[in-house]
């Protein structure tokens, strides 16, 4: 091998090893909100109840620049679910209420998931979204 092939290589191995070097990993772009990976959302433990209905409300703020529409909403059997508003505007916010009636069920742990499917347009691209919002009590 001559010198040229030889300082050729030598260089070529500095620059790769240094690129490798200066790489720190690979992030994933918040495409879908900063909560993708995460089994929920937002959750709410309601703790004990045992006399009278007890309710929470989420509220999905709109971060964006154009109308965010709720498309969906998959309520669970064990708990009542109120969604105040369909379409957000930019900048404004969503209310979904969960109520949780210890009078109509049994005793014992309720965990229940809240399924809030949402749509936005911007410059030509349709996001869709599905957030889950886990809700939770010990019935006495």
């Amino acid at each position: 091998m001559n010198l040229k092939n030889l300082l050729t290589a030598i260089a070529t191995l500095i620059i790769f090893n240094l690129n490798a070097f200066s790489q720190e990993g690979q992030v994933e772009a918040p495409m879908f909100g900063a909560n993708r990976g995460f089994k929920y959302a937002y959750s709410h433990d309601f703790k004990k109840i045992s006399k009278k209905a007890t309710s929470f409300q989420f509220k999905i703020k709109n971060d964006g620049k154009s109308a965010l529409h709720i498309i969906d909403v998959d309520m669970p059997a064990k708990i009542g679910v109120t969604l105040l508003n369909k379409v957000v505007s930019p900048g404004k916010e969503a209310v979904i209420i969960a109520t949780i009636d210890p009078k109509i069920l049994p005793k014992g742990k309720v965990k229940e998931v809240i399924t809030v499917t949402t749509k936005q347009s911007g410059a030509g691209i349709v996001t869709t979204k599905e957030m889950k919002f886990l809700v939770q009590a010990e019935i006495k």
